[in-house]
Protein backbone atom coordinates (compact mmCIF):
# COMPACT_ATOMS: atom_id res chain seq x y z
CA UNK A 1 0.00 0.00 0.00
CA UNK A 2 1.40 3.33 -1.03
CA UNK A 3 2.00 5.89 1.64
CA UNK A 4 0.11 9.15 1.19
CA UNK A 5 2.25 11.97 -0.06
CA UNK A 6 2.28 15.24 1.76
CA UNK A 7 1.96 18.49 -0.12
CA UNK A 8 4.23 21.25 1.10
CA UNK A 9 2.62 24.60 0.56
CA UNK A 10 5.01 27.38 -0.31
CA UNK A 11 4.83 30.49 1.75
CA UNK A 12 3.46 33.54 -0.06
CA UNK A 13 6.13 35.91 -1.22
CA UNK A 14 6.57 39.07 0.79
CA UNK A 15 5.53 42.01 -1.39
CA UNK A 16 8.15 44.54 -2.23
CA UNK A 17 7.85 47.80 -0.26
CA UNK A 18 6.34 49.72 -3.18
CA UNK A 19 3.80 47.02 -4.04
CA UNK A 20 0.29 46.71 -2.68
CA UNK A 21 0.70 45.82 0.98
CA UNK A 22 -1.68 43.53 2.87
CA UNK A 23 -4.52 45.56 4.32
CA UNK A 24 -3.66 48.69 2.36
CA UNK A 25 -6.84 50.17 0.86
CA UNK A 26 -6.86 50.29 -2.94
CA UNK A 27 -7.63 54.00 -2.90
CA UNK A 28 -4.59 54.85 -0.81
CA UNK A 29 -2.29 52.52 -2.70
CA UNK A 30 -3.31 54.26 -5.92
CA UNK A 31 -2.54 57.62 -4.38
CA UNK A 32 0.77 56.32 -3.09
CA UNK A 33 1.56 55.25 -6.67
CA UNK A 34 1.10 58.86 -7.81
CA UNK A 35 3.44 59.93 -5.03
CA UNK A 36 6.03 57.24 -5.86
CA UNK A 37 6.15 57.96 -9.59
CA UNK A 38 6.88 61.64 -9.02
CA UNK A 39 10.53 60.68 -8.53
CA UNK A 40 13.14 61.75 -5.96
CA UNK A 41 11.78 65.33 -5.88
CA UNK A 42 8.31 64.13 -4.91
CA UNK A 43 6.10 65.77 -2.31
CA UNK A 44 2.80 64.92 -0.69
CA UNK A 45 1.26 68.11 -2.04
CA UNK A 46 2.31 67.33 -5.64
CA UNK A 47 0.75 63.87 -5.34
CA UNK A 48 -2.44 65.41 -3.98
CA UNK A 49 -2.64 67.86 -6.89
CA UNK A 50 -2.04 64.99 -9.32
CA UNK A 51 -4.91 63.07 -7.78
CA UNK A 52 -7.20 66.10 -8.06
CA UNK A 53 -6.33 66.50 -11.75
CA UNK A 54 -6.98 62.82 -12.38
CA UNK A 55 -10.44 63.10 -10.84
CA UNK A 56 -11.13 66.37 -12.67
CA UNK A 57 -11.58 68.22 -9.41
CA UNK A 58 -9.35 71.11 -10.41
CA UNK A 59 -6.51 72.64 -8.45
CA UNK A 60 -7.20 74.22 -5.12
CA UNK A 61 -4.47 76.78 -4.77
CA UNK A 62 -5.11 77.82 -1.19
CA UNK A 63 -5.98 74.44 0.19
CA UNK A 64 -3.20 72.34 1.66
CA UNK A 65 -2.89 68.58 1.87
CA UNK A 66 -5.87 67.08 3.71
CA UNK A 67 -5.20 65.42 7.04
CA UNK A 68 -6.43 62.10 5.65
CA UNK A 69 -3.54 62.15 3.17
CA UNK A 70 -1.06 62.92 5.90
CA UNK A 71 -2.38 60.11 8.07
CA UNK A 72 -2.29 57.57 5.20
CA UNK A 73 1.24 58.60 4.20
CA UNK A 74 2.42 58.09 7.77
CA UNK A 75 0.49 54.85 8.37
CA UNK A 76 1.72 53.22 5.15
CA UNK A 77 5.19 54.75 5.21
CA UNK A 78 5.05 56.45 1.83
CA UNK A 79 8.49 58.12 2.12
CA UNK A 80 10.30 54.89 3.06
CA UNK A 81 8.58 52.84 0.38
CA UNK A 82 9.25 55.49 -2.25
CA UNK A 83 12.94 55.55 -1.31
CA UNK A 84 13.05 51.76 -1.68
CA UNK A 85 11.61 52.19 -5.16
CA UNK A 86 14.24 54.82 -6.02
CA UNK A 87 17.03 52.49 -4.88
CA UNK A 88 15.60 49.63 -6.93
CA UNK A 89 15.42 51.77 -10.06
CA UNK A 90 18.95 53.03 -9.49
CA UNK A 91 20.26 49.47 -9.20
CA UNK A 92 18.47 48.46 -12.39
CA UNK A 93 19.99 51.36 -14.26
CA UNK A 94 23.47 50.49 -12.97
CA UNK A 95 23.01 46.87 -14.09
CA UNK A 96 21.79 47.99 -17.51
CA UNK A 97 24.76 50.30 -18.00
CA UNK A 98 27.18 47.64 -16.78
CA UNK A 99 25.74 45.28 -19.39
CA UNK A 100 26.12 47.99 -22.05
CA UNK A 101 29.77 48.45 -21.03
CA UNK A 102 30.33 44.69 -21.21
CA UNK A 103 28.73 44.56 -24.67
CA UNK A 104 30.92 47.45 -25.82
CA UNK A 105 34.07 45.74 -24.50
CA UNK A 106 33.14 42.59 -26.42
CA UNK A 107 32.55 44.58 -29.61
CA UNK A 108 35.95 46.24 -29.21
CA UNK A 109 37.62 42.87 -28.57
CA UNK A 110 35.95 41.32 -31.63
CA UNK A 111 37.05 44.31 -33.72
CA UNK A 112 40.66 43.86 -32.56
CA UNK A 113 40.55 40.17 -33.44
CA UNK A 114 39.12 41.05 -36.84
CA UNK A 115 42.05 43.38 -37.51
CA UNK A 116 44.54 40.69 -36.47
CA UNK A 117 42.84 38.16 -38.74
CA UNK A 118 43.11 40.59 -41.64
CA UNK A 119 46.82 41.03 -40.91
CA UNK A 120 47.30 37.26 -40.95
CA UNK A 121 45.59 37.11 -44.34
CA UNK A 122 47.79 39.90 -45.66
CA UNK A 123 50.95 38.08 -44.53
CA UNK A 124 49.81 34.70 -45.85
CA UNK A 125 48.69 35.97 -49.25
CA UNK A 126 48.73 39.48 -50.66
CA UNK A 127 45.27 40.97 -50.73
CA UNK A 128 44.16 41.18 -54.33
CA UNK A 129 41.22 42.07 -56.50
CA UNK A 130 40.25 38.98 -58.50
CA UNK A 131 38.28 39.49 -61.71
CA UNK A 132 36.99 36.48 -63.60
CA UNK A 133 36.02 37.06 -67.21
CA UNK A 134 33.78 34.38 -68.74
CA UNK A 135 34.83 32.58 -71.91
CA UNK A 136 32.69 31.00 -74.59
CA UNK A 137 29.32 29.40 -74.21
CA UNK A 138 30.91 26.07 -73.31
CA UNK A 139 32.76 27.75 -70.44
CA UNK A 140 36.19 27.43 -72.00
CA UNK A 141 38.59 30.25 -72.59
CA UNK A 142 37.78 32.13 -69.40
CA UNK A 143 40.33 34.54 -67.98
CA UNK A 144 41.08 35.30 -64.35
CA UNK A 145 42.86 38.56 -63.61
CA UNK A 146 44.53 39.13 -60.25
CA UNK A 147 45.31 42.73 -59.33
CA UNK A 148 47.45 43.02 -56.17
CA UNK A 149 46.18 45.50 -53.64
CA UNK A 150 48.26 48.57 -52.93
CA UNK A 151 49.49 48.05 -49.40
CA UNK A 152 52.89 47.90 -47.78
CA UNK A 153 54.34 46.13 -44.78
CA UNK A 154 54.15 49.47 -42.99
CA UNK A 155 50.38 49.26 -43.39
CA UNK A 156 50.50 45.95 -41.50
CA UNK A 157 52.46 47.58 -38.70
CA UNK A 158 49.81 50.29 -38.39
CA UNK A 159 47.03 47.68 -38.37
CA UNK A 160 48.82 45.76 -35.63
CA UNK A 161 49.13 48.93 -33.59
CA UNK A 162 45.41 49.63 -34.03
CA UNK A 163 44.52 46.05 -33.06
CA UNK A 164 46.71 46.31 -29.98
CA UNK A 165 45.13 49.55 -28.82
CA UNK A 166 41.55 48.41 -29.42
CA UNK A 167 42.19 45.03 -27.83
CA UNK A 168 43.87 46.48 -24.75
CA UNK A 169 41.12 49.08 -24.42
CA UNK A 170 38.48 46.34 -24.46
CA UNK A 171 40.04 44.63 -21.43
CA UNK A 172 40.77 47.82 -19.49
CA UNK A 173 44.53 47.89 -20.08
CA UNK A 174 46.68 50.92 -20.82
CA UNK A 175 46.75 51.73 -24.52
CA UNK A 176 49.76 54.07 -24.44
CA UNK A 177 52.66 51.64 -24.31
CA UNK A 178 55.26 53.98 -25.75
CA UNK A 179 57.17 53.33 -28.96
CA UNK A 180 56.95 49.93 -30.66
CA UNK A 181 60.44 48.68 -31.53
CA UNK A 182 62.01 45.56 -33.06
CA UNK A 183 65.68 44.92 -32.34
CA UNK A 184 65.81 48.35 -30.64
CA UNK A 185 64.66 50.10 -33.81
CA UNK A 186 61.27 51.90 -33.99
CA UNK A 187 58.89 50.17 -36.36
CA UNK A 188 57.88 53.48 -37.96
CA UNK A 189 61.52 54.10 -38.97
CA UNK A 190 61.97 50.70 -40.64
CA UNK A 191 61.85 50.31 -44.39
CA UNK A 192 59.43 48.03 -46.19
CA UNK A 193 62.33 45.70 -46.99
CA UNK A 194 63.25 45.35 -43.31
CA UNK A 195 59.66 44.74 -42.31
CA UNK A 196 59.25 42.20 -45.13
CA UNK A 197 62.22 40.22 -43.81
CA UNK A 198 60.75 40.26 -40.30
CA UNK A 199 57.36 39.17 -41.65
CA UNK A 200 59.01 36.32 -43.56
CA UNK A 201 60.71 35.15 -40.37
CA UNK A 202 57.36 34.97 -38.64
CA UNK A 203 55.73 32.75 -41.26
CA UNK A 204 55.74 29.03 -40.43
CA UNK A 205 57.47 27.06 -43.17
CA UNK A 206 59.42 23.85 -43.60
CA UNK A 207 61.09 24.79 -46.87
CA UNK A 208 64.90 24.67 -46.93
CA UNK A 209 66.49 28.05 -47.08
CA UNK A 210 63.81 29.95 -45.19
CA UNK A 211 65.17 32.70 -43.02
CA UNK A 212 64.96 31.65 -39.34
CA UNK A 213 64.36 34.12 -36.57
CA UNK A 214 66.78 34.62 -33.68
CA UNK A 215 65.28 31.64 -31.88
CA UNK A 216 65.50 29.46 -35.00
CA UNK A 217 61.86 29.60 -36.09
CA UNK A 218 60.23 32.92 -35.32
CA UNK A 219 60.50 36.61 -35.81
CA UNK A 220 62.23 38.89 -33.33
CA UNK A 221 60.01 39.89 -30.45
CA UNK A 222 58.61 43.42 -30.72
CA UNK A 223 59.16 45.52 -27.65
CA UNK A 224 57.62 48.72 -26.36
CA UNK A 225 59.96 51.39 -25.06
CA UNK A 226 58.89 54.44 -23.08
CA UNK A 227 59.12 57.72 -24.86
Amino acid sequence: MEEPTSVVESEPETPKPWEHLPGEPNKWHGRFTFYRLLGPGRSLYAAYVEDLARRGAGRREKQGVPQSWRDAAKQWDWPGRALAWDDNQRQKQEQEWEQRRADLRKQEWDAAQGILKKVEQMLAFPIALVIRKPGGEDGSGGVTEVHPARWTIADIARLLEAASKVGRLSVGMETDRGELTINNKPVEEMTDEELAVIAARGRPSSKPGDIPGPSGSGAPEPTASAQ
